[in-house]
């Protein structure tokens, strides 16, 4: 969870701070916040690696295991040395991580659904090389077309979606003063909310 809601946070600190949630990147510098969240990432990896001996997980969940979990690290360690740095959102970019821990949770699950659909397969006698192609062109598919859904949804990580921020200050407009969300964010900010406040900016 911190590796996933904190960058989420991280993007939205001012919204959360307006509305009185006590998110930790309200509450502590970005660089802290940072540290922590390569932290639980490293022990989260961990945790999926730890159930190669404990379940008996096969060279299949290993290397996506693997793959992913090092694809996730190297953008926590990215997002950890811009926040060190002092960079501004255009180059911290947050959503980044946001956007992959979801691709990352599914990885993961769909190799422990495909490892023993796997192994079944070789003991039933289909051939070895038949069936690791199978799964790893369906499991590729799969990631493939997770990766361009959430790219496409991502669009530009500074200025995400109108949905997604509507949603996020939406939820926080329930709980505190955050701008409504039918409202532009620089309206809700300077307090214009006459028809042509668009046409002024």
């Amino acid at each position: 969870t911190p590796p996933h809601y904190w960058p989420l946070s991280m993007r939205f600190t001012d919204d959360y701070a307006r509305a009185g949630v006590p998110m930790l990147p309200v509450v502590q510098e970005r660089g802290n916040v940072a540290t922590k969240i390569v932290v639980y990432s490293w022990v989260m990896v961990a945790t999926t690696l730890a159930l190669v001996p404990v379940a008996s997980m096969g060279w299949f969940y290993t290397a996506a295991a693997m793959v992913a979990g090092g694809l996730f690290l190297a953008e926590a360690h990215r997002l950890k040395a811009a926040a060190d740095r002092g960079e501004p959102q255009a180059v911290l970019r947050p959503m980044r991580l946001f956007h992959y821990s979801i691709t990352y949770v599914t990885i993961v699950f769909l190799a422990i659904a495909v490892e023993p659909l796997l192994q079944a397969a070789l003991q039933r006698g289909v051939p070895r090389w038949l069936a690791i192609v199978v799964s790893v062109i369906g499991t590729f598919a799969v990631i493939g077309g997770l990766l361009w859904r959430e790219g496409q949804r991502a669009g530009d990580p500074l200025h995400p979606p109108d949905a997604q921020a509507a949603g996020v200050r939406g939820l926080l407009h329930l709980v505190g003063q955050a701008p409504h969300p039918q409202r532009h964010p620089v309206q809700a900010a300077v307090g214009e909310t006459g028809p042509n406040a668009a046409g002024q900016l």
